[in-house]
């Protein structure tokens, strides 16, 4: 048949069968794919080289095609070669007519796509392997971020964070400092997104936690020096300094940014930070600002100041000034901490949402910190209105009550 080897030279095997199943023809690439000889097959049911487990729908197949009289395309059929072994074959399966168009049989004409379908069945399985170690990785991080915070008396703290993809590179932390009965508050953001910068969170998270609770100071620039008329002496300066917790600031950044700097600094991975300690009694807040977006205090349902950056993100270079400075939270005002990708979320027009709109839509909600989380949450989900989050959105509030 001249027909069947032009398909031959094409690549494709050809087969027919009458409509009992029984095998009639075959071209020399369909006998090579299931391994036998034309002698061995010829006059056999399909049962003999399709795969059992598909034998009943292949027969149903058959049966369907007789009955509509249509062509079935892009037809999966698995063949047993006769070593045991499984070919995957595609193509299309019609009826095959007399010179009076009575059905007679059947003619089948596939590709063999046994090395396609090892392919992605390996994709596939690698795929799910990631998407576990991903799943793994998301749990892990989760484990990290503190869900029951201290809720000093007279005050409420909020955190919420989105993740961009499965696993961020943001985080906050909140805890209390051993020490100095003060509580730590923490919002970083590390560069880069996914996998990468969430190793890297674990990893900054961990050593400011753990450098936190050193209560010494290795360098005194950049430490707050009170009046001299307030601080007669070097030795006093110092005593306030060590008693405000001012140690646990200094060495949480400073050690980390070496650590970082020195053993990572071929990565280029590095953090902006705001690592804050607020001494409850007296609303008394010591920070640091690494380089982070500025953090907003509100009082009286209007924005009140700003908390400029004190120093460098975090591991970029060896040995960097850090600055501490204070603030007072008095009764009534707020303070929240964010991450850039709140004012950099998207909209279909490609606007970002802004600081501007971030004051807009804090200021409502500056009565709690968790109104004030809502808030402003509210507001990026809806100027976003369904477009996909870019960046990964990290939000911390602290309100004190009247």
């Amino acid at each position: 048949m001249a027909f069947a080897e032009l398909l031959e030279s094409l690549g494709y095997a050809y087969f027919e069968v009458d409509l009992a199943g029984n095998l009639i023809y075959g071209n020399d690439l369909f006998f090579r794919a299931v391994g036998y000889r034309a002698e061995d097959l010829l006059g056999k049911h399909f049962r003999h080289y399709v795969d059992r487990r598909q034998v009943a729908l292949t027969y149903n197949i058959f049966n369907m095609i007789y009955r509509t009289e249509q062509p079935e395309r892009k037809l999966p059929l698995d063949f047993r070669h006769k070593d045991g072994s499984l070919r995957v074959a595609e193509g299309s399966v019609s009826l095959v007519r007399d010179e009076q168009g009575a059905p007679v049989g059947f003619r089948a004409l596939l590709a063999e796509i046994t090395a396609r379908k090892r392919e992605e069945r390996t994709l596939m399985l690698a795929r799910k392997k990631a998407e576990r170690e991903i799943e793994i990785a998301r749990d892990i991080q989760s484990s990290f971020l503190v869900k029951d915070y201290p809720q000093p008396d007279g005050w409420e703290i909020a955190a919420r964070i989105r993740p961009a993809r499965h696993v961020s590179g943001d985080f906050y932390d909140i805890f209390p400092v051993t020490a100095s009965k003060q509580i730590a508050l923490i919002v970083a953001d590390v560069c880069d997104k996914g996998v990468g910068a969430a190793m890297y969170m674990a990893i900054f998270r961990t050593l400011l936690r753990a450098f936190s609770d050193q209560q010494y100071i290795m360098r005194w620039a950049g430490v707050p020096v009170q009046d001299a008329a307030d601080s007669p002496s070097v030795v006093f300066r110092r005593d306030v300094a060590l008693a405000s917790g001012v140690p646990s600031l200094k060495n949480a950044i400073e050690l980390t940014n070496n650590y970082i700097a020195i053993q990572h600094g071929s990565s280029n991975m590095f953090a902006t930070v705001f690592f804050g300690l607020l001494n409850p009694t007296d609303g008394t807040l010591h920070y640091i600002n690494a380089g982070h977006d500025e953090p907003l205090v509100f009082s009286n349902g209007a924005l009140k100041s700003r908390l400029s950056p004190t120093g460098p993100a975090v591991g970029m270079l060896p040995n960097s000034t850090f600055r501490v400075e204070q603030t007072t939270l008095a009764p009534g005002e707020s303070l929240l901490l964010y991450t850039d990708g709140v004012a950099d979320a998207l909209n279909s027009e490609n606007e970002r949402f802004s600081e501007e709109r971030l004051l807009g839509a804090a200021v409502p909600g500056v009565r709690s910190a968790g109104g004030l989380l809502n808030s402003v949450i509210g507001a990026v989900k809806a100027h976003m209105a369904g477009m996909e989050q870019y960046d990964d959105i990290t939000l911390l509030a602290i309100h004190r009550d009247n």
